[in-house]
């Protein structure tokens, strides 16, 4: 256990300062410090306060996002998130299901996002995620990278509404997959581009956030 760092504090497994962290807080699993105004980087990161960044699966920072999310886009229609950290930047961890018939397919995926305020009410945010999804028997279609910007309106404590438009891009694939599966992304049928040796297209994202804190 430290006091305050102002350079590089480094743990296989636990970091713990009691005072400021000014530099660069790294551990294998568990980063905690009182404030940071330097960058945290672990599996988890607590903090009572951030005016720099934390980077992790889960990032626990009063007065900072920790909300639940469940959204639909034109991947898959039924996927949860979990988004932790600051405004500046925050963590996503996702996972979604398409049930369909002939579309059956399951995705997880991690990313990173920034909020901007417009005012009481609404917020932009502007969020990248890198997404993998398995269809049927351990086959996994190539994974999407993604930039969405979405409008949202903050409409009552602890709970909000968003939508926004997307573009997502990924490598062509020509693997079959097993009988009712998803063969290929977004979907079938969907308008993509060619960009190059890739696959590209525009979508979109729209859902609800529980227990945002603000």
């Amino acid at each position: 256990m430290w006091g305050s760092v102002e350079g590089v504090q480094l743990a296989g497994i636990v970091n713990e300062a009691k005072g400021d962290v000014s530099g660069v807080q790294v551990s294998g699993i568990l980063n905690k410090a009182r404030k940071v105004k330097g960058v945290q980087v672990g599996v988890v990161n607590i903090a009572d306060s951030c005016s720099g960044f934390t980077i992790g699966l889960v990032n626990i920072v009063k007065n900072g996002i920790h909300e639940f999310s469940v959204f639909s886009n034109e991947m898959l229609p039924i996927n949860v998130a979990y988004k932790s950290g600051t405004r500046k930047m925050y963590t996503i961890v996702q996972a979604g299901a398409d049930f369909s018939n002939d579309e059956r397919a399951y995705g997880y995926g991690i990313g990173l996002g920034n909020e901007l305020g417009l005012g009481r009410s609404f917020a932009l945010n502007t969020e990248y995620v890198f997404s993998s999804f398995i269809v049927g028997h351990g086959r996994e279609l190539p994974g999407v990278s993604r930039l969405q910007a979405m409008l949202r309106w903050n409409g009552m404590k602890g709970f909000s509404i968003y939508a926004g438009p997307a573009i997502s891009i990924t490598a062509p694939t020509k693997a079959l997959a097993p009988d009712g599966y998803k063969m290929i992304l977004p979907r079938a049928g969907y308008h993509t581009f060619d960009p190059g040796n890739a696959v590209a297209w525009f979508g979109w994202t729209i859902g609800v956030n529980f227990f945002d804190g603000r």
